[in-house]
């Protein structure tokens, strides 16, 4: 039967494709390996996407890598439901001893869909009474996966299909049961619900402590509530009352922490700890950030102790930061840090006139994270207080001499000519998840691996030959947000140069003859402006409807401009013309202020004329970005005066202005 099915979609598939498709054999192969992965996540398999990739596969050198893993999905399809053969084709294929990284997230996902369909179509009835050995050996075999939350409204639906004290519902309650007791886990609540739970069991959950199980949930959900009150009362009570709820927080997490989540403690004291900070409530906001710092995963103590010391800077009292960052060691552990904090450890020894320091500090921030804000905010201070020629220092950390590769793509292995073929296809079809796993194994590649260690190049300069070619075919794609994730990349391992070449690939400029021609802004900052919101995609649409290259909402769009449609509000100079109407309006209603402005761009207006109640209204417009409570805002706010910067580098408009100044527009027209 399979043989003849095999052969139909042979002669259908001959009588299609052709050498005068539009698509090429692998463009059509690469849309449709995507679309099996995206079935495959969903459960929604189709039998003519998996039966034309089989075919497609085979006649592309892209492609053909794959096939025992497209004929395994291929003969899964094709099943009965009811067919015992489903449990032979869903085994585990053994992979090469090293596969790429792509082909190991294919099978992945292969037997992601087998644990889901072997629950949801191979138990069918309605009501389970029995089930064979091999049933019972597979579901055995895969019960770790089930418990572990994979697959888990099938699973549910399958206990809930069991009849009730039938011989099925005992052996699947001992499967969960023996799992549960030999990895010391406790079954999800809705899974308990459903099954019998046995004498070992209940000692398993007694031992554990009725507590530390079912409580933990009620003292978490308690000490949330006592946060989100908290939050409330910041803006509206008293300082007295505030105080009281602080108190009441600390108390009940004081008596109760061994039954609260850390990731639970830690984000409530945090939040907390911020808010209390913006709004001048600094003792207590020291306390619970203090408190958050103390729990919760290393990334989240730093961001703890980051805001600590921000809060001595929003306070002028540098000779405190200064002490709290050697009290905590943060100074020795310099180069574990993040950019941000790299940057204002610096800044803390600066004001505290200890300039040798925080000349180190700026420079190895510089080195160490090129192209980031903080880089050029750390620029910015040695401009100001050690170097003289300004002009010069910033010419010499972007070089004009361009540093190409020493190699050809045609000197590579096929194998790696493949990979780059393949991420050229996926970034064609905007399919940034498939394309992330080739720039995985490119970056890792060597000189052994690729064979060229008898070519007399360095690993170092195969390193910055693949970085600079998966960046330059990227960029030619227009996908810019992986661009400049995969050259941070190639920077941080030191394989690239911020040099002119790599900044013209970062920071297009096509578009700037008619940012020109239909604002009065200054064309840079438009630009940057552009670049963040929509990365030049003219249709970009948000999910609250933002259109067009600055991402307008229709209602705005018309307060500054007649005639604006739903459909010409997407025509790039329409829609320049009239965000560019909107970002004057911003920087006149806020005087200029290039952080108020764009933050009120993102966020909305209303917030920020709110948040200029607490610290957000600082003379360092640092520490006034800073204290911006949204992340996204905050972030948004600092890449767009980052785009500015190298915009202005590209055309040799060199920003040698105090941090205070470029951040403060002085003409909209």
């Amino acid at each position: 039967m399979r043989a003849l099915v095999y052969c139909i979609v042979l002669l259908n598939f001959f009588s299609t494709v052709s050498a005068g498709t539009i698509k090429t054999l692998d463009q059509q192969t690469a849309g449709l390996f995507a679309k099996a992965m995206n079935q495959l996540k969903e459960s929604k398999l189709e039998f003519k996407v998996v039966k034309n990739l089989r075919l497609n596969a085979e006649n592309s050198n892209l492609f053909r890598e794959f096939l025992p893993e497209i004929n395994k999905l291929l003969n899964i399809v094709l099943l009965d439901n009811t067919t015992l053969s489903f449990i032979k084709d869903c085994q585990d294929t053994p992979l090469p001893n090293t596969p790429s990284s792509l082909r190991k997230e294919f099978n992945l996902q292969i037997n992601y869909y087998c644990h889901r369909r072997f629950l949801s179509h191979y138990f069918l009835e309605k009501n389970l009474t029995a089930m064979d050995n091999l049933r019972y050996d597979h579901l055995r075999k895969w019960m770790v996966y089930y418990l572990k939350g994979e697959a888990h409204s099938e699973f549910i639906n399958f206990l809930k299909r069991l009849t009730p004290d039938s011989s099925i519902h005992r052996e699947v309650s001992f499967l969960i049961t023996e799992q549960s007791i030999n990895n010391k886990t406790y079954p999800p609540d809705d899974v308990l619900a459903l099954i019998d739970v046995d004498h070992n069991l209940d000692l398993r959950i007694r031992k554990m402590t009725n507590q530390e199980i079912r409580g933990t949930d009620y003292f978490s959900d308690e000490f949330t509530r006592l946060g989100t009150i908290l939050k409330k009362t910041i803006d509206t009570e008293s300082k007295e009352i505030v105080s009281d709820f602080v108190a009441q927080l600390e108390t009940f997490y004081s008596e109760n922490k061994d039954y609260i989540g850390p990731a639970i403690a830690w984000k409530t004291f945090f939040f907390a700890g911020r808010n209390l900070l913006v709004k001048d409530y600094d003792d207590h906001a020291f306390k619970l950030l203090s408190f958050a710092s103390g729990i919760g995963a290393d990334d989240q103590k730093q961001e703890a102790l980051f805001y600590q010391l921000i809060g001595y800077l929003i306070n002028n009292t540098p000779e405190k930061a200064l002490a709290f960052i050697e009290k905590n060691q943060l100074d020795k552990n310099f180069d574990n840090n993040t950019s941000k904090f790299k940057y204002w450890i610096a800044y803390t020894y600066q004001q505290n006139n200890k300039e040798k320091i925080a000349t180190e500090y700026f420079q190895k921030l510089i080195q160490d994270d090129p192209l980031t804000f903080y880089s050029i905010m750390g620029i910015k201070n040695l401009m100001k207080h050690t170097y003289s020629n300004n002009s010069r220092f910033v010419q010499d950390q972007f070089p004009t001499q361009n540093s190409t590769p020493l190699i050809s793509l045609s000197s590579f292995p096929t194998y790696a000519q493949n990979m780059f073929e393949r991420l050229d296809l996926w970034n064609e079809l905007n399919v940034n998840s498939l394309a992330s796993f080739e720039i995985e194994d490119l970056q890792n590649l060597t000189l052994k691996s690729t064979q060229l260690d008898d070519k007399k190049i360095t690993q170092q300069e195969l390193t910055h030959a693949l970085y600079f070619y998966m960046i330059k075919m990227l960029a030619s794609r227009k996908n810019y947000p992986l661009t400049f994730k995969v050259a941070a990349a190639g920077l941080e391992k030191g394989a690239l140069k911020a040099d002119k070449l790599l900044l013209s690939m970062l920071f297009p400029t096509e578009l700037l003859p008619t940012v020109k021609r239909y604002s009065k802004l200054d064309p840079y900052l438009l630009m940057s402006l552009i670049r963040q919101e929509s990365a030049f995609n003219p249709k970009a649409m948000s999910p609250v409807g933002a259109k067009g290259l600055m991402q307008l909402l229709l209602s705005t769009a018309k307060q500054f401009r007649r005639g604006v449609t739903k459909k010409n509000i997407m025509n790039p100079s329409i829609n320049i013309e009239v965000g560019s109407r909107y970002f004057t309006y911003l920087l006149k209603k806020f005087n200029g202020n290039l952080v108020f402005a764009l933050a009120a761009y993102n966020a909305g207006e209303g917030r920020v004329s709110e948040w200029r109640k607490g610290t957000f209204e600082n003379d360092n417009p640092l520490l006034m970005i800073e204290s911006i409570p949204f992340k996204e805002t905050r972030d948004y706010v600092k890449f767009i005066y980052r785009n500015l910067f190298y915009y202005k580098i590209l055309f040799d408009q060199l920003d040698t202005s105090s941090i205070e100044q470029s951040f403060k527009i002085t003409s909209q027209n």
